[in-house]
């Protein structure tokens, strides 16, 4: 069992969320699609201490043994339910070039999301942060398909800023929200989506970072394949596979799924 550095057992364990998979990594810094279910790191609103990112990739570079705790520092988070790309600095003195090359890149996230959302929408709306306080917030919704059996909707979110809960806090904002989201969603909706398809958990993927790496100044980018728990349920509401680089022009409100590309793959460049 997963053990902290004085030897106590954590609350959560390395097997109850899928694995922890290493995307890219160079000196600077290492990519890993984290699972939903699983902290980054913990914090004292969390709890207790639980099996987190951080600790599974020290394993898993350790073969079981923890390292110092200096050694890995999240240069951006997914909250617990949020799979997908996480980048992490090596060293404490990278986390601030990461941090800027990552504000004047790219991140794309897909998401369900209640009903057919039918064109791309711009969203300039301020949301709360942690500490209850505005921030502004840009992000860019685009409709990528509609499930025949149910009104909801994949959709890729591209944010121009990254702030707290900010694709859930716009979803609900233009009335479209996240399927699987206990805070800014409807409860009986999820209940009806984790019952009926098994999507039971939050419907939102971390799926590309872009950016100019810090040390070299070339493009860079990751991508994080998604996981069976999206894609399976996905498959039952019609709205996987989907070409996920796509802004389809939907003629009805049901969307033409025939000519469907094949998922996109884990791939950096």
């Amino acid at each position: 069992m997963p053990r902290d550095r004085h030897g106590n057992p954590y609350v959560g364990r390395a097997e109850d969320c899928d694995p922890v998979v290493v995307l890219w990594q160079d000196d600077t810094a290492l990519v890993v699609a984290k699972p939903s279910g699983m902290l980054v790191h913990n914090a004292a609103f969390a709890g207790r201490p639980e099996y987190t990112l951080i600790q599974a990739i020290r394993d898993l570079q350790q073969g079981g043994t923890a390292v110092a705790s200096d050694k890995l520092h999240a240069v951006h988070r997914l909250d617990r339910g949020t799979s997908g790309t996480v980048l992490l600095a090596t060293q404490a003195e990278w986390t601030a070039p990461w941090q800027q090359a990552l504000a004047q890149g790219q991140r794309h996230y897909l998401a369900v999301v209640r009903g057919h959302l039918q064109a791309p929408v711009d969203i300039d709306h301020p949301v709360k942060d942690d500490r209850g306080e505005r921030q502004p917030a840009q992000s860019r919704f685009v409709p990528l398909a509609h499930s025949v059996v149910e009104r909801c909707s994949l959709v890729r979110v591209e944010l121009t800023t990254g702030r707290y809960h900010q694709v859930r806090q716009h979803a609900g904002h233009i009335s479209h929200p996240l399927i699987g989201d206990s805070e800014y969603g409807k409860g009986q909706l999820n209940r009806h989506f984790a019952a009926t398809w098994g999507l039971a958990r939050l419907a939102l993927h971390g799926l590309w970072l872009q950016s100019r790496h810090p040390a070299t100044g070339d493009l860079w980018a990751v991508t994080a394949p998604l996981p069976a728990d999206l894609t399976e349920p996905l498959a039952k509401l019609g709205l996987w596979p989907v070409d996920v680089a796509a802004t389809p022009v939907f003629a009805s409100p049901v969307a033409d799924l025939a000519a469907a590309s094949t998922p996109l793959v884990a791939s950096s460049v």
